[in-house]
């Protein structure tokens, strides 16, 4: 997973890359994101799309941006398109079924 701690690093990793990215908003005290991880590490391991994690409490203002209301929120992010959605998935069989969707 990659960390994103600054609005800048997500303006990276755009530019990187140039289809998927599935980003995870959390703080750390979240008792249902600690319980989320490892089902985004295990649908880590088995798709090529690369997921992002931003930390709400390191900069707010990047779940901000995207409208995140409550955590946790997975968006995945259309890079290229510019498009994103929300994911609704909280086990690793049902989101890789709605990565591949």
């Amino acid at each position: 997973m990659i960390h994103v701690k600054a609005p800048d690093d997500l303006d990276r990793l755009s530019g990187e890359y140039d289809d998927l990215l599935l980003i995870f908003t959390q703080p750390s005290w979240c008792i249902p994101c600690q319980r989320l991880a490892p089902h985004l590490e295990a649908a880590e391991d088995k798709t090529d799309i690369p997921f992002v994690v931003i930390d709400e409490e390191t900069d707010p203002d990047i779940a901000a941006a995207w409208s995140v209301m409550g955590v946790p929120t997975m968006i995945l992010w259309h890079v290229r398109r510019g498009g994103f959605k929300t994911v609704q998935s909280r086990t690793s069989i049902k989101l890789l079924a709605e990565l591949n969707a």
